[in-house]
């Protein structure tokens, strides 16, 4: 699932999208279903035209499709979640390059 959010800095509302955590019932896991899903959702999230997609979750697995930790681009979050798991992900190379802020996650 994508959701709309935002990063809020002083200046500038931008606009991005929350990938919700992926999970598969244990019965199916490692058979590249989590995979899929996640690339179909970047095609997906590309095709609207956003700059940038946001997940919370395992930073080992998120970084086999080049999610990297959000503060690595300057961005922090609302919601008290240790740095490490909230993860961004450009969808436009260096779209998120000069857009330090907040990213709301929605509750």
């Amino acid at each position: 699932m994508l959701t709309r959010t935002w990063i809020d800095n002083v200046t500038h509302r931008h606009p991005v999208l929350l990938l919700a955590a992926v999970c598969i019932d244990s019965a199916y896991r490692n058979q590249g279903m989590g995979t899929l899903l996640v690339k179909e959702a970047l095609q997906r999230a590309k095709r609207l035209g956003l700059a940038a997609v946001f997940v919370v979750g395992d930073p080992a697995f998120y970084a086999r499709f080049d999610f990297r930790p959000a503060i690595e681009f300057g961005i922090g979050n609302a919601d008290q979640i240790e740095d490490q798991y909230v993860l961004a992900l450009e969808l436009i190379p260096q779209a998120l390059q000069a857009v330090a802020g907040i990213v709301r996650l929605p509750q």
